[in-house]
């Protein structure tokens, strides 16, 4: 994104964006000379009004577009990754921008997952879905503070891509980037929204890349919310008898987000499926039960003749007494 300077302002530090096909900024001023020199100073910085008044009509333009786009097919398949805070001085293209270790490691995971087809996107706090090859400059801006991306427009951008449709969806970001993008595919995978912290990340993305681990889909079950609670990286099973969890837990919601579920749910809905399928089993009928008889006596009979048959072990041993001793003894006396 190119920026200017205002026209005979003694700084030149504040970057201001101008309106298409005009000599005037969004904010209203003359436009000067580019001050793409100055990004790297500590000074610089971007002129809000510019900024909140481009993106306005940025979205209003994409909009419009979108509603007269012919449809497309859903690409093979998506892979999201999450922008990063560490980026180049100078403006390039998105997938050379941003040097940061995670995002790299991200990007050579996605690069896997894509390598017999499919699309990589990178979800930039300021801008939005971007793909690889746009040319973005260096900016600062996290994801959820004020200027940053919203799911509306996030969602206007994937139907201007054509790829609001798609259902092969992989989203390699932490919670925050995840919960953005799943704004848009709310059916997405999300393999390391649920992972601890960054060793785990780092591991997981690592093992993706060299193609010993697939990212784990969410499960393929309503999951839900509880009630009040921060961290909804973990799932709960709905009991519809009750109104809440299995757990006992208060219910929110359902939680596209999960990528765990509760295991004291499982336990219990284990159980009460166990006890319900006691009570729906059919009683046995008389000839179930006669056959059951029949059955446990004719074991009787068997275990009571092997026991009284010559030639047993036990028979064979005591019986066998002159391979033992010169007379008879009777038994017992082995051990007298």
């Amino acid at each position: 994104m190119r920026t200017y300077a205002i026209r005979d302002a003694r700084t030149k530090t504040t970057g201001h964006l101008r309106q298409d096909g005009t000599r005037t900024t969004y904010c209203n001023r003359p436009v000067g000379i580019p001050n793409g020199d100055f990004t790297g100073l500590k000074s610089w910085k971007m002129c809000q009004p510019c900024v909140t008044a481009e993106a306005r009509d940025r979205a209003h333009a994409e909009e419009v577009a979108a509603q007269h786009a012919e449809p497309t097919p859903a690409v093979h398949s998506i892979v999201v990754i999450p922008c990063g805070a560490t980026k180049l001085d100078h403006p390039a293209p998105a997938a050379e921008l941003y040097t940061g270790s995670y995002h790299r490691a991200c990007a050579r995971a996605a690069a896997a997952l894509t390598a017999s087809g499919g699309t990589v996107l990178i979800l930039s706090a300021l801008h939005g879905l971007i793909p690889l090859d746009r040319v973005l400059s260096p900016y600062e801006m996290r994801m959820g503070a004020p200027g940053s991306i919203t799911p509306d427009t996030l969602r206007k951008q994937a139907r201007a891509l054509g790829l609001d449709r798609a259902t092969d969806v992989t989203i390699l970001a932490g919670l925050t980037y995840a919960t953005a993008a799943l704004a848009v595919w709310p059916h997405a995978a999300t393999p390391l929204a649920g992972l601890p912290g960054m060793g785990h990340h780092m591991r997981a993305l690592a093992m993706i890349a060299s193609g010993d681990q697939q990212p784990t889909a969410v499960p393929n079950e309503a999951l839900y919310a509880p009630r009040g609670l921060r961290n909804l990286t973990t799932g709960h099973l709905f009991n519809e008898s009750t109104g809440r969890a299995y757990c006992g837990a208060e219910l929110a919601g359902p939680n596209g987000i999960a990528v765990l579920v509760c295991a004291a749910c499982r336990r219990h809905r284990a159980a009460a499926a166990s006890v319900a399928d006691a009570l729906n089993r059919p009683a046995p009928t008389p000839a179930d039960r006669a056959a059951a008889a029949r059955e446990s006596r004719q074991t009787a009979e068997l275990i009571t003749e092997a026991e009284a048959t010559a030639g047993t072990w036990r028979g064979q041993w005591i019986g066998d007494t002159t391979a033992l001793f010169d007379r008879p003894v009777e038994q017992g006396a082995l051990f007298a």
